[in-house]
């Protein structure tokens, strides 16, 4: 399948209420070296930064919340929901656990505290009756360890009409021939939405394009 990043500006056409959750990869292999000789995970970290500081001063800053989840084998809530005007881009976001050797992946676990997030979001009070979607945004380095368990989790989450899945792949040239490269690009092309979007990531610039195609997504943008 085609890649199908998408390179221009988040648009909204009438006023909703949007989250955006990143699901970031934190396994042992984020530490490869990629692009500025920086490993993978301190590329994410600056690249994020440097996109939420954008889309902070972008006109439709006050219809989102943002949420970040770090994953390896399991998952945690990096920052919980909170309005896009009070988001720190200044924080830590590398996706890696110092505490832990070498981590495996397993999507899944961070689809589920996604669920969770997603879940309480349009449990919410919406006096004003407006739209609301939500975008997942995974990133990742490697193939799935568990995508029997992954896969369902995604469809579940993907028969919400209000809820879409976006995935990429950031890796590096030296990678791009081995087994598991091809078997994540396809399994991350499985697991997004049919209007997620979806790309293989080889440098910031694309990552930064990816992070912006995300919560550019949604099903019901005119709902």
């Amino acid at each position: 399948m085609a890649e199908n990043l998408f390179d221009g500006e988040i648009v909204a056409v009438k006023y909703r209420e949007q989250l955006g959750v990143f699901l970031l990869d934190g396994s042992g292999s984020m530490s490869d070296i990629g692009e500025a000789n920086m490993t993978l995970a301190e590329n994410v970290n600056s690249t994020f930064k440097d996109f939420i500081s954008l889309f902070k001063q972008s006109s439709i800053r006050k219809e989102f919340e943002i949420a970040v989840i770090n994953f390896d084998y399991e998952a945690t809530v990096r920052v919980g929901r909170t309005p896009l005007t009070e988001f720190d881009e200044f924080g830590d976001y590398d996706p890696r656990d110092p505490d832990k050797d070498n981590p495996g992946t397993f999507i899944g676990a961070g689809l589920l505290k996604a669920k969770e997030i997603i879940d309480d979001y349009f449990a919410q009070p919406n006096p004003d009756e407006y739209p609301r979607t939500a975008v997942i945004a995974i990133l990742s380095d490697g193939m799935c360890q568990h995508p029997e368990k992954t896969l369902p989790i995604a469809r579940q989450l993907d028969s919400n009409p209000n809820i879409t899945i976006s995935s990429g792949l950031f890796t590096v040239l030296a990678r791009e021939g081995d087994s598991d490269t091809k078997d994540a690009k396809n399994f991350l092309q499985q697991v997004k939405s049919k209007d997620g979007t979806y790309g293989v990531i080889r440098d910031n610039a694309a990552l930064r394009r990816f992070f912006n195609a995300s919560m550019s997504s949604s099903k019901k943008r005119d709902h």
